[in-house]
């Protein structure tokens, strides 16, 4: 494993640089420290966007500061929901469990559910906004891409928070309660 940790991280560097790696740990480690605590939800995203900050700067593209903001966001709350349970398992921090102290998602109470899916519809609504007036190249094809990427993880979420596996059976995506997405797929 050390090995390859290592092998991974001299690739890393070779692309991104030394600096860039250094930076990147820097932040990781804040992200430890942050998660020593207990904090609203939203604060635990700051290392997340500072990371998508980064590569953004790195690969020179021309979007707006609040895209490193959305991207960051929904990065980090698309990961606390798929390792919820992960995370228990392995004692790791989640910040849905700490935040919220349940074993699973779909004990959550429905204002809970609700406050979370508003910040990922929210999060993606914004970005899709960003790509409709950046200036980079294929626009419209990396816009519909993430429209499709999208559509696909609010289904996921949508399963997590389902209370039974009947139930997650029988869901469809059109049942969502939130952002319609499909609307947003017309250029």
């Amino acid at each position: 494993m050390r090995i390859l940790i290592k092998n991974l991280r001299r690739k890393i560097v070779n692309y991104y640089g030394e600096n860039f790696i250094i930076e990147y740990e820097k932040i990781l480690r804040e992200q430890f420290e942050l998660e020593k605590e207990k904090l609203e939800l939203e604060n635990y995203f700051k290392p997340s966007i500072k990371i998508i900050q980064m590569i953004i700067k790195k690969h020179g593209l021309s979007l707006p500061e609040e895209f490193s903001y959305y991207v960051g966001t929904l990065t980090y709350m698309l990961d606390a929901l798929y390792d919820f349970e992960k995370d228990i398992k392995r004692k790791n921090f989640n910040p849905i469990y700490r935040i919220y102290n349940i074993k699973k998602l779909n004990m959550l109470s429905v204002q809970d559910k609700e406050y979370i899916d508003f910040i990922i519809d929210y999060s993606i609504k914004n970005i899709i906004d960003i790509l409709k007036n950046a200036s980079i190249s294929n626009k419209h094809f990396v816009k519909k891409l993430f429209i499709f990427s999208a559509i696909h993880h609010k289904a996921k979420i949508e399963e997590l928070f389902s209370s039974s596996k009947r139930t997650r059976k029988k869901m469809k995506l059109d049942d969502s309660l939130y952002l319609d997405i499909k609307k947003t797929i017309a250029p």
